[in-house]
């Protein structure tokens, strides 16, 4: 299932993004899994713009093909997609960031309890998990670092990461502890992503340093976070309320056939 780094394409759109886990031959299930995450991202990210000025959607669903790349479970693909959903997702209630229950919910219900408890981690985690010990490859911390690494490979692979800020944090980081970094990547990837990630931090820049102002999203389109939408609170609440009718409905059709069915074999 693993891909060498080397040849890690990284997908940054959804249709190209289901052939990489559909090649690797993920089930039905899985990419079930990492198209309710695409979606849910879509929800919370749609009206960002990175810093770089392209959708910030892309960012979220390369880290998830990178983290898919290296072989890594489908629910930690999953968390890769939504991983910053708590700190920079439009929950359309008017805050910028915080994981109390009604957002927690949202999350729950789209990739399942234990995606949710990988989000809300990160976010209530204030530490950066990459200037720690060294923990054990195959362990819970070890697989969720490998994530954090293959978020950051997704920013340096094609270089867009010099268009931004030199102060954002991810950059001051690399420059301060590269080598320890890459030295984590060995440890926890493999030798051909940690190669793959120090070419990429070595890169020089082919395009103007801090060509983009911002230290996270560039700018934002209309409607932004900081605005209640009525419109989005009702599709959600409308659609949870009525779940359970249109279910019924299905279900009645369904049997319908199937009455008129065995009908057109009894006449005959």
């Amino acid at each position: 299932m693993q891909e060498t780094a080397g040849a890690i394409v990284v997908r940054r759109t959804p249709v190209p993004l289901m052939r990489q886990l559909r090649d690797q031959g993920r089930s039905d299930a899985e990419l079930e899994q990492v198209a309710a995450a695409v979606a849910l991202a879509r929800d919370l990210f749609g009206s960002r713009i990175d810093f770089d000025g392209g959708p910030a959607l892309n960012h979220f669903i390369g880290a998830g093909s990178v983290t898919a790349a290296l072989g890594l479970p489908t629910e930690l693909v999953a968390f890769a997609i939504v991983h910053n959903a708590y700190r920079g997702g439009d929950f359309a209630d008017g805050r910028r960031s915080g994981a109390d229950e009604t957002r927690r919910a949202v999350v729950r219900d789209a990739v399942g309890e234990t995606v949710e408890l990988l989000v809300h981690e990160r976010y209530a985690d204030e530490t950066d998990r990459l200037d720690g010990p060294l923990p054990d490859p195959d362990s819970r911390e070890g697989r969720i670092q490998l994530t954090d690494l293959c978020e950051l490979y997704e920013k340096y692979e094609n270089g867009r990461i010099h268009a931004a800020n030199p102060d954002r944090a991810d950059r001051r980081a690399v420059e301060a502890n590269g080598d320890a970094i890459v030295a984590r990547a060995r440890h926890l990837g493999g030798d051909d992503f940690a190669d793959a990630l120090a070419e990429s931090f070595d890169r020089p820049p082919d395009i103007p340093v801090g060509a983009a102002s911002g230290t996270t999203y560039g700018w934002q389109q209309i409607p932004s976070q900081t605005i209640v939408r009525p419109t989005i609170r009702a599709r959600r609440a409308g659609a949870r309320v009525t779940r359970p009718l249109r279910e019924a409905v299905w279900w009645s059709r369904r049997q319908g056939r199937r009455v008129r069915r065995l009908v057109r074999r009894l006449r005959h």
